[in-house]
C-alpha cells in the first residue's frame, strides 16, 4: 500500500465505487463535538476538475449527521490520484488533505 506525503496509508478503490467521508468536528479545548459555520470539502479528481460541497447548501453529497458530525459521499468515476481536503470554519475550525487512489479497470 502506497503511503502520502505525511506517511499515512492512501486507500485503493475501484472505479465506480463510492469514495465515502466521514467527519467529526470537536472542540480543541473540551474535545467535546461542535458543529461548524460551515463544513466544505474540497474534491480534485485525476483529471485536475474540481469539485466543492458545502454545508449548509444544497449539495446532496454532504449531509449533517449529529452535532459535528458529517458524511460526504463521491462517485469515483476515473482512475488516479484523487485529492480531497475537508474544512470546518468557526466552532471547531480545522481542515485536513487526503487522498484516495482509484484502480483501472479491465472493463
Amino acid at each position: 500500500m502506497r503511503v502520502d506525503r505525511y506517511g499515512r496509508p492512501v486507500n485503493e478503490y475501484d472505479i465506480g465505487d463510492n469514495l465515502v467521508i466521514n467527519m467529526t468536528f470537536t472542540d480543541p479545548a473540551t474535545g467535546n463535538e461542535v458543529t461548524p459555520f460551515l463544513c466544505t470539502v474540497s474534491m480534485k479528481d485525476p483529471g485536475g476538475v474540481s469539485a466543492t460541497y458545502e454545508f449548509p447548501g444544497t449539495d446532496p453529497e454532504l449531509v449533517w449527521v449529529i452535532n459535528g458530525q458529517y458524511i460526504c459521499t463521491v462517485p469515483l468515476t476515473t482512475p488516479g490520484t484523487w485529492y480531497y481536503r475537508i474544512a470546518g470554519t468557526g466552532n471547531g475550525q480545522s481542515a485536513e488533505e487526503r487522498e484516495v487512489d482509484v484502480r483501472q479497470s479491465y472493463f
